[in-house]
Order: C-alpha cells, then structure tokens, then sequence
C-alpha cells in the first residue's frame, strides 16, 4: 500500500525511528490510526497527529479529507523509550502500512542475505573450476 524509507536511532530504548513514504489515497475521507507504546507522531495531508510521551499501548485515530486521488506523502515518527516491546502499526482505512520488525527480525534478514550471496559466490567459483 505504502512506499519510503525509514532511518533509525541505536536500537535500544532511548532510539528515535522515521518513516519517510508515500501511499495513493483515493478522493474522500479516509481513517487514519497509529497504535504505540512510547510516543508517535504523523504527518499527512497537512496534519500532524499523535502522542510524544504516553507509557503504555495506545490507539489513536484520525479521519481527514483527500481533496484529489493522488498520491500522497507521509512522515511517521516513533520513539522507542521505555524499553521493548516496540510497537508500532500505522494503518490507513483499517489496513496496516508500517509495522516496525524488532531488531532481531533485521538481524536474521540480513543474516539470511548473507548466506544467500555466499552460496552465489561458492556455486559460481565451482562452476569456474570445472572444466568443460
């Protein structure tokens, strides 16, 4: 649904996560919801919403006016505070577009690229040795 990138602080409580994106938004209103623990803030269609500091899980909610079919760009902050778990979801019209991995599910990912280039690598540099 969305597109963007994402830039991240240390990873551990006391880090600061922003998505950058854009998502197609259809003429009309659309309902807007960010669920978090630590505080969060977004930034679409010229409005800011959300809460900087609350201490436990929260939902908050949001509807605003599309004025043309178009696609649309967004900025979603949250600040990892407290301590894990992270939780952030961000959904448009009750359909997720940002969910935020924890650092170990980053870890096994890249991890798994890794492998995946080195068995590349290994096939490659065999079928090099044999010969014809």
């Amino acid at each position: 649904m969305g597109n963007g990138d994402s830039s991240t602080g240390s990873g551990n409580a006391g880090s600061y996560f922003l998505f950058r994106g854009s998502v197609f938004l259809t003429q009309g209103s659309h309902t807007f919801s960010i669920t978090h623990d630590d505080g969060a803030q977004l930034l679409i269609l010229g409005t800011t919403f959300g809460t900087t500091t609350p201490t436990t899980q929260i939902t908050e909610t949001e509807t605003l006016t599309a004025r043309i079919s178009a696609d649309n760009s967004f900025v979603l902050g949250y600040g990892e505070i407290n301590g894990r778990p992270a939780v952030l979801n961000f959904s448009i019209d009750g359909k997720s577009v940002v969910s935020t991995p924890e650092p170990s599910t980053m870890v096994g990912a890249a991890s798994a690229l890794v492998c995946t280039a080195g068995l590349a690598w290994r096939r490659r540099r065999r079928a090099i040795a044999q010969p014809a």
